[in-house]
């Protein structure tokens, strides 16, 4: 019960700061906390109660005056429900005079979703986790459990991971803001570590048959391999083991979708036509860097190729 007690408080606390985060926002560092050992860590993933993945429309913040590059959780993408629905309600308001508008421009951005209802109207996180599971590379032991499940001497890692759709189809972007405890530590020693994953770009044509193809089988692995990266890039940053850059800043130009963006930060890692930077807020970022960035393999690799010593 007391586990089940401490789970549940560590999955609150990572709403409570996710809604009071509206930035794509640098994250809290504990002090004087054990670093695990990458290799040798053995790690539950606490999987909230079944309900379904966050999805909205990538919408184009400018006319709202918030910067494109902010973390935006969807006001009310497919599924909705429970354990995110203080995210929902609070993530999109940077002040009171802003809030219809931005409202109105989410709405507006997730009828993008449309085709693809019947796929993100069955799409659980027991789902979308087990997946992604199976996809990380971190550690020598990984394991789902229920918040009411002893961890034993395992970290424990909750993650509350939020997906869009640009508004041409063509490409997926993950916010994810990642909690970390150690073995017999509480919430509040908790480490944060926050991971936009942006998909490389779609090509061709018919591309909600490419999504919805076989029952939504490339949305959902698309989906599970970009949380997986986010997962393995946030416990090797934790780890201390990300590969340092040359500490110069420098503005990144990269994909999302068919548009080009820009964001300033620390090149960390440039590989399988992506780059991995620490943004000027000490967020991580993974984004394809190039129009021919290889697909879902080589994004795979790239989690385990950004670490020192990988």
């Amino acid at each position: 019960m007391l586990q089940m007690i401490r789970n549940a408080r560590l999955l609150t606390s990572l709403v409570a700061l996710l809604c009071a985060q509206t930035g794509f926002a640098a994250d809290a560092v504990p002090v004087n906390l054990p670093k695990p050992v990458l290799p040798e860590m053995s790690w539950t993933l606490l999987l909230p109660k079944d309900q379904l993945v966050q999805f909205g429309g990538r919408v184009n913040m400018d006319a709202a005056g918030v910067n494109q590059t902010q973390m935006l959780y969807p006001s009310g993408g497919a599924g909705a429900a429970g354990f995110f629905a203080a995210i929902l309600t609070h993530a999109l308001v940077t002040d009171a005079t802003k809030r219809a508008q931005k409202t109105k421009l989410q709405q507006e951005a997730d009828v993008v979703l449309k085709p693809f209802a019947d796929v993100l109207g069955g799409f659980q996180h027991s789902e979308l986790m087990r997946l992604a599971l199976a996809k990380t590379t971190s550690g020598s032991q990984r394991r789902l459990a229920n918040i009411d499940e002893q961890a034993g001497k395992d970290w424990r890692v909750a993650s509350a991971p939020a997906f869009f759709m640009t508004q041409d189809k063509r490409s997926l972007v993950l916010d994810n803001l990642v909690a970390v405890v150690p073995p017999g530590m509480g919430e509040k020693d908790a480490y944060q570590v926050t991971v936009r994953v942006v998909s490389s770009a779609l090509s061709g044509d018919g591309l909600d048959e490419q999504w919805n193809g076989q029952g939504g089988e490339r949305l959902k692995a698309e989906s599970a391999a970009m949380l997986a990266q986010s997962l393995d890039l946030a416990l090797a940053d934790i780890a201390g083991m990300m590969a340092k850059g040359s500490g110069t800043q420098k503005s990144v130009r990269y994909l999302e979708g068919s548009s080009e963006r820009v964001e300033r930060g620390e090149l960390l890692k440039e590989n399988c036509g992506r780059s991995v930077l620490r943004t000027l807020r000490g967020a991580l970022m993974s984004v394809p860097t190039s129009a021919g960035a290889e697909s879902q393999p080589c994004e795979q690799k790239l989690a385990t190729a950004g670490v020192a010593g990988a």
